[in-house]
């Protein structure tokens, strides 16, 4: 093959990478990957259970929230509560009944119509607003003269060491 002429060969310069072009730039994508996965790792090995404590932590503060705005809103005369128990709550406001129940350690918050002579619930819309307690302990606090309801505590264990109490206050009381 020659250049038809005087018998040299000309080496011409053409487009794209040598071998050792390629091998610097997959050492290099080697480094970078490495020094991701690195980080990824020391991501879930140290930060990852210090999130799920925070993750937790907020969902215990988003339910009493959430527990505290059903309290607020429920009805101050007794007759009106249809179960009182340290485990379940449930009261009628008309048209629909509002309850919560701590069951397979979880707590659920549940609206529709309840009947306490069956013990069961139809029409109900339950979400579960904390998926992750050791116990859970309601109790109703009335004033001793009227028996008119003042306010629930709920007593909340997330794990054996964290114990949150609450005392969600109904609107309006007047004692």
């Amino acid at each position: 093959m020659g250049d038809g002429g005087g018998g040299k060969m000309r080496i011409q310069n053409r487009a794209g990478m040598t071998l050792v072009e390629v091998l610097v730039y997959l050492g290099m994508l080697s480094m970078i990957s490495l020094a991701s996965m690195t980080l990824v790792h020391w991501y879930h090995r140290f930060l990852g259970p210090t999130m799920g404590a925070t993750v937790l932590m907020l969902e215990t503060h988003l339910a009493q929230d959430v527990f505290a705005r059903d309290v607020r809103r429920a009805p101050a005369r007794p007759h009106l509560w249809q179960v009182r128990e340290p485990q379940m709550l449930v009261w009628s406001l008309g048209e629909i009944d509002i309850g919560w129940e701590y069951k397979r350690k979880k707590l659920y918050r549940m609206a529709g119509r309840y009947h306490a002579d069956r013990n069961k619930w139809s029409n109900v819309s339950r979400s579960k607003i904390l998926g992750k307690c050791e116990k859970v302990h309601f109790a109703v606090h009335e004033f001793s003269s009227t028996g008119i309801l003042r306010g629930v505590t709920a007593e909340i264990a997330t794990s054996k060491q964290s114990v949150e109490q609450f005392t969600a206050i109904r609107e309006g009381i007047t004692g």
